[in-house]
């Protein structure tokens, strides 16, 4: 099979999951169009079919799947760094965190996470940040278009200027306990060049690895004194999780 007819493929499958997961299904197929997600009666926004086929795709994993519930955000500052559509940073404040602190770079994405956040009134314990993170501070221009959530901070020639920040300047800030890290290959940045005295600042970190693969990370994470469990999932792509945590916070 092609690689086109496998990408339609894939995102038929994800559609036909829409009764599953949202109450207004029906009404879902007229864009713009808001769904409200079942049992967590959330809000998300869908400008396009490929937003929804995306968005049926991220709350099937982070909602009905559980992908970040290992997580103990209840009560806990929280950095979400590739906040995507905002709906980890929202997963987030649903389970209790105190204050979440969400960086997605891509101007696409940074206006649908802007939307969800006010559609379901989370301004006030969302804090989100139009920034890229990475290993050095500096500024680099991005592509301002479309964008699925799921593309590495490549700077263009003619995009829109963008803050790079670092972890530890997040650190210093905010003395969060709970990372969580999606970046696309921008973890091994973030993560390698953060000292690890200030790494043990968290209780817990989630992050997801690609095509490095998780050695040196999980190398760096263990001198900061975290237990890491890794979960491949794309062995192809060497692609998956690192969760570390600190004795007593598994």
């Amino acid at each position: 099979m092609s690689r086109n007819l496998q990408a339609y493929a894939w995102g038929l499958k994800c559609l036909m999951l829409t009764p599953l997961y949202f109450e207004n299904w029906y009404s879902l197929f007229r864009f713009p169009s808001v769904g409200i997600v079942r049992k967590f009666k959330l809000k998300f926004s869908f400008s396009t079919i490929i937003d929804l086929v995306w968005g049926i795709n991220i709350i099937h994993d982070n909602f009905f799947g559980k992908q970040y519930d290992w997580l103990k955000c209840k009560d806990k500052i929280v950095v979400d760094i590739g906040a995507n559509m905002g709906d980890t940073a929202i997963l987030f404040t649903t389970h209790g965190a105190k204050k979440v602190y969400a960086y997605e770079p891509f101007p696409y994405q940074f206006d649908i996470a802007k939307t969800n956040i006010a559609l379901n009134g989370m301004q006030d314990r969302i804090e989100l940040h139009r920034v890229a993170v990475d290993a050095r501070k500096g500024t680099m221009r991005l592509n301002s278009g479309y964008s699925a959530g799921n593309q590495s901070i490549i700077p263009v020639q003619r995009g829109l200027k963008t803050e790079i920040t670092t972890l530890s300047t997040i650190i210093d800030k905010y003395h969060p306990q709970i990372l969580k890290c999606d970046c696309e290959g921008s973890e091994y940045g973030t993560i390698l060049s953060t000292p690890i005295e200030e790494l043990r600042c968290f209780e817990q970190i989630m992050i997801e690895y690609h095509k490095q693969g998780s050695a040196d990370l999980e190398a760096h994470l263990q001198k900061a004194g975290f237990k890491t469990e890794v979960e491949g999932y794309i062995k192809k792509w060497n692609c998956g999780i690192i969760k570390a945590s600190k004795a007593g916070q598994a």
